[in-house]
């Protein structure tokens, strides 16, 4: 089972975060196949995170929540209230539908009054199949009236059955920059013990492989090098493998940086950008020396292989800017 997270596109939040409103409903169902879809879950909550639950997720395996209600209960063992069960064998169901998207059909609580609402939780598909009865996408909307709604997001699905939790409250505010290092490409260093050629940032200033100085919680490193490594035939460099390297070297105390203490580093070239992040780094450390963080052309897109060459000849120009 995969989760899918998604976050608010076009609601009002409230200072606090989430938004209010009465109702909260389903609607505008696109099948994964003949049947379904089917929606076994269905939860709302107080905070972004899942843990205040105010309704659904009934430990009842058959659970009566009159304020879950839907436009059509199309089969008999499968009614509207059964998405209220935190059972993934228990599920509202629409069936017989004769086409792909579903628009008018859909599925909702009534709160009675306006409350406000953090997150919501929603499962389409069913437990005992792993392919069939899930929804490809469908639209989350409130209304304080039951008249007017307001589009929360457009989920879609490209597997499923789907866990999705739409955040309802504010996004995250970006991050900040940490630090940006400019340089110039340096020439080709060719190693003779392997088939490979290192293309290496140069101090701008003055040409030279003279480190970067990079402050990190207050202690300074130095970065030594930034670069695009290459397979190498004849002496032509296949732009295809491309992987690209940092290194930090060990402060004076000899202590190394964090894995993580950047959230990304973007990479620009005169071929466009390339974002890298820790979390799909390898990361090589040896003690009281140096800290590499590795990305290889397994990582990258086709465009971002592109980006990551150009300008490789000694006379470009880019920087790296480093998140916080």
């Amino acid at each position: 089972m995969s989760r899918v997270a998604t976050k608010l596109k076009k609601a009002t939040s409230t200072t606090s975060g989430g938004f209010t409103a009465r109702y909260i409903r389903l609607t505008g169902f696109e099948r994964s196949v003949y049947n379904g879809p089917m929606i076994s879950q269905f939860a709302l909550y107080t905070d972004a995170d899942l843990t205040n639950l105010i309704i659904g997720q009934n430990t009842n395996s058959n659970p009566t929540i009159p304020q879950l209600s839907a436009s059509v209960a199309p089969h008999s063992s499968f009614p509207a209230n059964k998405a209220g069960s935190a059972s993934t064998s228990k599920a509202w169901y629409l069936m017989g539908r004769t086409t792909q998207q579903i628009t008018n059909d859909w599925i909702q609580y009534d709160m009675g009054s306006p409350i406000t609402i953090g997150s919501i939780l929603v499962r389409t598909g069913y437990h005992t199949h792993t392919t069939n009865f899930w929804a490809t996408s469908f639209n989350v909307e409130h209304s304080n009236d039951g008249t007017n709604w307001t589009l929360l997001e457009t989920v879609t699905n490209t597997s499923g059955p789907n866990v999705n939790t739409i955040n309802t409250g504010p996004p995250p505010p970006p991050p900040a920059i940490h630090s940006v290092v400019t340089a110039t490409q340096g020439s080709i260093i060719a190693f003779t013990a392997a088939y490979y050629g290192f293309e290496s940032f140069r101090n701008p200033d003055n040409g030279s492989v003279s480190p970067i100085s990079l402050t990190i919680s207050g202690t300074s490193y130095d970065v030594r090098e930034a670069v695009r490594r290459v397979s190498r035939s004849s002496g032509v460099d296949n732009d295809s493998t491309s992987s690209f390297y940092f290194s930090v070297y060990a402060a004076a105390d000899g202590s190394l940086p964090a894995d993580d203490w950047f959230s990304s580093v973007i990479v620009e070239t005169s071929g466009g950008s390339v974002t890298l992040t820790p979390a799909a780094a390898s990361v090589y450390s040896q003690a009281g020396d140096r800290k590499e963080w590795r990305w290889f052309s397994s990582d990258f897109t086709s465009a971002e292989i592109t980006a990551l060459s150009a300008e490789w000849d000694g006379s470009g120009t880019s920087t790296l800017t480093f998140m916080d």
